[in-house]
């Protein structure tokens, strides 16, 4: 195995260099092949939750939370009068250049607000997803509480560029007012060119995981299916995903099941476009704490990684793949990235069918390019 670091700036080659390289426990799996990391995100801006597509010419395109440090506008959020004010502004960059010699834009603020203030505070952006379409499309969504009352749902907005990400749309609604505002969402694109959202959507006091595509650049609903397996009752927000990965019709799920025993990460596959769902099978039962799933086609694999705990120490990133669709995985391998709490990761494939996995590493953003 050759662990490489290809470094954005000063910053990032000091944060790796003072982390250093985790030394995993004798009895945990560590994944094999070849891993470049790259730092994307300085620690002052305070960035969380990312999610990536990598494009038809293999750019490597990112989105993420970042802080909001203009001043409150309180008058504003008093007016609005819900829990859910989100001091975030969403944050978009994209790679240029070769793997193994990377560099990444100046990070671009994509979300924009609708309230009178323009942009001197915005508290509408929260939880991104991002993926690329077949002709030179980005689509961008994130869980939008600018309409917010007094309610406990969220809507989804969208906005989408048809030229690899130089420019977007003004952002517009996918989804009413029924979004867990704190549950984050995935995205993929379809054979048939549809946006595909995983997403955990309200229904009383359930939180259920919801797979919702879209035609016509993410402007038609055309359906909802929810994933099988026991409900979730809770009245509250529980900060989980809903993975999605689609090969044609064989389309495969994972997420963070509250009410299997026991509870930590699930997944699920379908044979028939999302249509209908397998019982869900738990993926790391072994561990202390499992969660964030993001999963991956990449030829005929099915790659998924999550976060996980086995002790007291702090949340480390797992890998397993499938060569069945997803009806199995193998055992659980620990990635050798920098020490740190690493969360919330994502992951998407190349056309040579290696990986590339994005995550939070403490207040960074990280990614990497993993060869199997």
């Amino acid at each position: 195995m050759r662990f490489g670091l290809s470094l954005a700036s000063a910053w990032a080659a000091s944060l790796l260099l003072s982390q250093g390289h985790a030394a995993p426990a004798a009895e945990i799996r560590t994944a094999s092949g070849t891993f470049n990391v790259t730092a994307v995100s300085p620690p002052t801006m305070a960035a969380q939750s990312p999610d990536l597509a990598v494009g038809p010419d293999g750019s490597v395109n990112l989105v993420w939370l970042g802080e909001n440090t203009a001043p409150p506008n309180a008058a504003q959020i008093a007016a609005r009068g819900h829990s859910h004010d989100s001091s975030t502004n969403l944050y978009f960059a994209r790679s240029r250049g070769k793997i193994g010699r990377w560099a990444f834009e100046t990070p671009r603020r994509l979300n924009i607000d609708a309230l009178s203030d323009a942009l001197t505070k915005d508290d509408g952006g929260s939880f991104a997803t991002i993926a690329t379409g077949p002709q030179q499309q980005v689509y961008a969504a994130w869980i939008d509480t600018r309409t917010m009352t007094g309610s406990e749902t969220a809507r989804a907005a969208l906005t989408v560029s048809s030229d690899d990400g130089e420019t977007f749309t003004p952002d517009f609604e996918i989804l009413p007012a029924m979004v867990c505002p704190c549950c984050q969402l995935s995205s993929v694109v379809d054979s048939r060119g549809r946006l595909v959202l995983g997403a955990r959507l309200v229904d009383g006091k359930f939180r259920d995981n919801e797979i919702v595509t879209f035609s016509d650049q993410g402007r038609h609903l055309d359906s909802r299916h929810r994933v099988a397996g026991a409900r979730w009752e809770l009245e509250g927000c529980p900060r989980k995903p809903t993975a999605i990965a689609v090969r044609d019709n064989q389309w495969a799920t994972a997420f963070y099941a509250g009410a299997e025993r026991p509870d930590g990460v699930y997944t699920s596959w379908s044979q028939d476009g999302g249509n209908t769902w397998s019982t869900p099978r738990a993926l790391h039962p072994e561990a202390k704490r499992s969660d964030a799933p993001a999963l991956v086609f990449a030829g005929h694999r099915l790659f998924v990684v999550w976060q996980a705990r086995l002790d007291t120490e702090d949340f480390r990133l797992f890998a397993s793949v499938s060569e069945d669709g997803g009806r199995t995985f193998s055992e659980p391998s620990m990635l050798p990235i920098p020490a740190g709490v690493a969360r919330l990761p994502a992951i998407a494939a190349h056309t040579d069918g290696s990986i590339q996995i994005a995550w939070q590493q403490d207040r960074s953003i990280m990614t990497l390019r993993w060869r199997p």
